[in-house]
Formats: C-alpha cells, structure tokens, sequence
C-alpha cells in the first residue's frame, strides 16, 4: 500500500511527538516515504529515511532508509487501519 502525501506528513508529525531518532546519525529530521505494509491486528510498518546523507555515519548508504513499526492505533490515525 501507499501513503498520501499527507499520510506522510502524519507519519512526519508523530516521529517527532515520539522524538524518534535516526539510529546511524541520531538526527530526529525523519521522512517518511511512500511505502507501508499493514499487519494482522491492525498495526503497520511504514517506510522512513534520514535525509542527513552528508554525515559519516551514513557512508556507503548505511541506515537511510528502513521500516518503522506502528501500532494499531498510531496506524488508525494516520488512516491506515
């Protein structure tokens, strides 16, 4: 499935209400991306990536992109479930 652009902008504002972090580079400047897959018991995983490609933590492409694990009802508010 794809998220709307505004669907990732949700994914945005809730990465930053956590304070998630990047875990390469620690930068709390998360994207979200297109991608997301729903699980059984309504939760989700979503696509994110660190647009910090400049620091050295990222060298080689290492930790830009990954999948970041939504509840149920974190996905229900972003209009997933």
């Amino acid at each position: 499935m794809y998220l709307s652009s505004r669907q990732q902008w949700d994914v945005e504002l809730l990465l930053q209400e956590k304070e998630e972090r990047c875990e390469a580079c620690g930068s709390t400047d998360l994207r979200a991306g297109e991608d997301a897959r729903s699980y059984f018991g309504g939760g989700a995983a979503v696509a994110v990536w660190c647009p910090n490609i400049e620091d050295e933590a990222h060298a080689g492409g290492v930790g830009l992109k990954w999948y970041y694990s939504l509840t149920a009802e974190e996905a229900r508010r972003i209009g997933l479930a």
